[in-house]
């Protein structure tokens, strides 16, 4: 019985990881062309989106499908729309309005938009972006072109007969910052179902942090590191997570270099910090100008290689090998003649366990892939241009996170409280906490009233699981607490609680 227990519940977390992996299975990419490539069995179809130039999907798009594989939201990085390309109600700016008369209608800086999903149909959209003030005071003066604000928006697909509404829009995570244009992503919290998002700070190396739950975004700060200061060119850049959401690694166009950490799910904190310098080398054997700029970073499927692009040369990096010489391997340079050449910019692991390389300084007909990634040398077998469209339009992969990563339940103790009540002990009665929302004071009593809580702890939890308060009393002051979400544990019992 045990057996067959332990089994059942291997397949129930398979089976999660494949509907959660699903939220990544179609990819819209395209500049005046759009393909959609929808990754079945492993394999990426490709379908026309558009060849009208209806739609931009350049560096900073983003895109989700549901848990059942169907396609729902598309994002350019400036408005929402679904899987036919129809604005989704609210969704027609979602950043300020200025940043989007200077971008004309689409984002060209990496990763300044990311989707994130939530059950019963419901999705944050993150943005990054430059304030109407900013754009208005610094950008329109020619003086420096910086990001200085985070947003959220929150989509619910239900809603419009499904076709999706925006309920909230624009709502600030974080302001009148200086920010990096490109270098933000998500990982899923240690409980498998918030997120942590984190964004780079523009120049130094400071990311702020925030947690994204089901009823609200939490803003927790900035963790500075000290070396390296990144520099002014911020156009091209990205940060990754490896598959296990344990590492952390960001490029950005400024340095020949890569930065290294540990990365902790259940805090946030970033620990273990390292600098690694690329290998220099000419664009081409024929073009002895040296590529200095790293442009792109992803790990392999099993976390043991990292892949970095500049913009003529593609790396792999072993990181198991101490050896900095042997470390290193240089996969490729220019894979066409100069004059066709378009650079390449981020890359991506599809679904299929590929890596996905885009273009930046123009449009082709293809990207190119890396067919067996966790293979050290030659052996991962780069393709240049190996993915083919059928028009000049190619450009960038989806910024997308592991959306299949779980929950780590050794990683979860001490760490978050459970997000959903316990069943009662047989014999006790079911909790009661009243009033609900609360404005100054809480309640707390057992539905049977001749038992008592007397003697029983009480620990009030906020959403992203830090303990506010605890105590024995049945009555508890929250008129000092934030307005939001929180979690009462009363025993093994928990009950959601709103202060407002």
């Amino acid at each position: 019985m045990i057996k067959q227990l332990g089994i059942l519940v291997l397949l129930v977390c398979a089976l999660n990881s494949l509907a959660q992996k699903n939220h990544g299975i179609n990819w819209i990419q395209g500049t005046g062309y759009s393909y959609k490539l929808h990754f079945k069995n492993m394999m990426p179809f490709k379908s026309i989106f558009d060849l009208n130039f209806n739609y931009y999907f350049s560096d900073g798009s983003s895109c989700i499908s549901d848990t059942d594989g169907n396609f729902k939201i598309l994002c350019n990085g400036f408005k929402l729309m679904d899987s036919t390309g129809t604005t989704i109600e609210g969704g027609d700016t979602i950043t300020p309005s200025e940043f989007c008369k200077w971008e004309d209608g689409f984002s060209s800086y990496s990763q300044s938009s990311l989707i994130l999903p939530f059950r019963n149909d419901m999705y944050y959209v993150i943005t990054a972006t430059a304030s109407d003030t900013m754009i208005t005071n610094y950008w329109n003066q020619n003086i420096y072109a910086l990001f200085d604000q985070v947003l959220y928006t929150k989509v619910d697909m239900k809603l419009n007969n499904g076709l999706g509404k925006v309920v909230s829009k624009g709502i600030s995570m974080v302001d009148n910052v200086k920010l990096s244009k490109t270098q933000m992503m998500a990982c899923r919290h240690a409980d498998g179902v918030n997120w942590w998002v984190l964004k780079q700070a523009h120049d130094t190396n400071m990311v702020y942090k925030f947690i994204v739950t089901e009823d609200s975004v939490y803003n927790l700060g900035v963790q500075g590191m000290g070396e390296p200061h990144w520099g002014y060119y911020d156009i091209k850049g990205q940060i990754m997570f490896n598959t296990q959401g344990t590492q952390y690694a960001t490029v950005a166009w400024g340095r020949n270099l890569i930065f290294l950490a540990d990365f902790n799910r259940c805090t946030g904190n970033i620990s273990n910090p390292q600098i690694r310098y690329l290998p220099i080398h000419s664009r081409s054997a024929s073009i002895l100008t040296l590529d200095t700029l790293a442009v792109g970073v992803c790990f392999s499927p099993n976390d043991s290689l990292l892949y970095v692009v500049k913009d003529y040369n593609l790396y792999q990096l072993d990181l198991h090998d101490p050896d900095s010489l042997t470390a290193w391997y240089r996969v490729a340079n220019m894979d066409t003649t100069y004059d066709q050449f378009q650079k390449w910019s981020a890359l991506y692991k599809g679904p299929d366990d590929k890596v996905y390389i885009g273009n930046w300084g123009g449009l082709g007909r293809a990207m190119s892939v890396i067919d067996n990634p966790n293979v050290k040398g030659v052996g991962c077998n780069f393709c240049p241009k190996c993915l083919q469209f059928g028009t000049i339009g190619a450009k960038n992969p989806p910024c997308m996170p592991n959306y299949e990563l779980g929950k780590d339940s050794a990683l979860l103790v001490g760490c978050t409280p459970v997000s959903l009540p316990s069943p009662p002990e047989e014999g006790v009665g079911e909790l009661v906490v009243y009033p609900n929302p609360a404005y100054s004071k809480l309640n707390i009593k057992y539905e049977i009233a001749s038992q008592s809580l007397a003697n029983t702890k009480k620990q009030l939890y906020n959403s992203i699981g830090q303990m506010m308060l605890s105590t024995k009393e049945n009555e508890i002051d929250v008129s000092n607490l934030p307005s939001g979400v929180y979690y009462l544990r009363c025993g093994n019992q928990v009950v959601k609680v709103v202060v407002e």
